[in-house]
C-alpha cells in the first residue's frame, strides 16, 4: 500500500509533524488501522469504499456487536474531522473517500512512480501487516514506529531525542515502539562508534536499525518497483488509447463497489461475508544478512 510520507511529516521547509501524531496523542489505535484498511481498499478512482460498518469491524476482528459498529462510525467521524477522509451516504451505507495524507482536506491522488515534484515521496506498507495479523499484535506505539521505520532508508539511525520535533511523538513512545518491534523479531539493531570531538570521551555510540520479516527492505523494494512499473504501463496505455468505454449501469457500479470491498477483505486476509478470518497468522521470516557497507545510507529526515 503506497502512503505518502506527509502522513508522518509535512513536506514543507518547516518539517512539522504530520497527522500521525494525532493518532498517538489521542490514542486512536483502531482509527489508525481503519485508515490503513481504507488505503488498502480504495484502489481506484474516486478512491472510496462503501460497505457496512460491521464489515469493517469484522476485518479488524472486533466483536459482532452493535458497539463495534458504533466504534467504526465514530472512527470515521474522527478521521473526517482531521481532514484525512470524507464520507457520503450511499443508501443505507456510508461511502468513505480518501483525502490527502497531510490532513489538509485536499483531494487524494495515487502516488505515481517517484513522485516528481514531491519532496518526500511515499513508502509502502505491506499487506502482510493485516494478513499476518500484526494489526492485532502491535501496540499503538509500535504501529506508529513501524510506519516511521518504513519511511527510512534500508539501514537507518533514528535518534529518539528527535522524535518530538520530527514526528510529534515523545522519545519514550518511540523507544517503546523500537523495543517492541525488536522483541517481536521485526527489527534488527546494532551499535556503531562514531567520532564526537565535543564529548568527554571523544566518541559516541549510534544505534542503527533494519526492518525484517514481512517488512524487510528487500520486499519493500520489490513492491515499489511493481508500483512504478504499473504507473509506467498505465501512462503508456493511456497515451495510446483514443477511446474508452465507461460503465454507467447500476450493475457495473455495484460490481465496482463489491470489488473494492473484496480488496479490503483481501488485504486483511478476511472474508466480508462471514465472521472470522480467512488467513492464519504466520511468524515473520528471518532477517536478511547484515549489510557489508561501512556507513549507513542517508535516512529520510529534515
Amino acid at each position: 500500500m503506497p502512503i505518502r510520507r506527509t502522513l508522518l511529516q509535512s513536506g514543507g521547509r518547516s518539517h512539522e509533524p504530520g497527522p500521525l501524531r494525532l493518532f498517538v496523542a489521542e490514542r486512536r489505535r483502531r482509527a489508525l488501522d481503519q485508515y490503513l484498511l481504507l488505503h488498502a481498499g480504495a484502489s481506484a478512482e474516486p478512491w472510496d469504499v462503501t460497505q457496512p460498518a460491521m464489515s469493517w469491524a469484522r476485518m479488524m476482528r472486533m466483536e459482532d456487536k452493535t458497539s463495534s459498529e458504533v466504534a467504526v462510525s465514530r472512527n470515521w467521524r474522527w478521521l473526517e474531522a482531521k481532514g484525512l477522509v470524507k464520507t457520503k451516504r450511499s443508501g443505507r451505507l456510508i461511502a468513505v473517500y480518501l483525502l490527502a495524507e497531510d490532513g489538509s482536506g485536499r483531494e487524494y491522488t495515487r502516488p505515481r512512480g517517484r513522485e516528481e515534484g514531491s519532496e518526500h515521496g511515499y513508502f509502502n506498507l505491506p499487506f502482510e501487516y493485516f494478513r499476518q495479523r500484526w494489526d492485532g499484535e502491535l501496540s499503538l506505539a509500535s504501529k506508529a514506529t513501524l510506519l516511521i521505520c518504513l519511511a527510512q532508508a534500508p539501514t537507518f539511525d533514528l535518534p529518539t531525542e528527535r522524535a518530538a520535533g520530527w514526528y510529534g511523538i515523545s522519545a519514550d513512545t518511540l523507544q517503546r515502539g523500537l523495543d517492541e518491534l525488536r522483541s517481536l523479531g521485526l527489527l534488527q539493531s546494532w551499535g556503531r562508534t562514531k567520532k564526537a570531538p565535543r564529548t568527554r570521551r571523544g566518541w559516541t555510540t549510534v544505534n542503527y536499525y533494519r526492518l525484517g520479516g514481512p517488512f524487510s527492505p528487500t520486499r519493500a523494494r520489490r513492491k515499489t518497483a511493481a508500483i512504478e512499473d504499473e504507473a509506467t504501463e498505465a501512462t503508456s496505455t493511456g497515451a495510446k488509447t483514443t477511446t474508452t468505454t465507461t460503465p454507467t449501469s447500476a450493475a457495473a457500479t455495484t460490481a465496482s463497489t463489491a470489488s473494492k470491498a473484496a480488496s479490503v477483505a483481501g488485504a486483511a486476509g478476511l472474508s466480508t461475508s462471514g465472521p472470522g478470518a480467512g488467513a492464519t497468522a504466520t511468524s515473520p521470516s528471518s532477517f536478511p544478512r547484515r549489510p557489508r557497507h561501512s556507513s549507513p545510507r542517508a535516512r529520510w529526515s529534515p
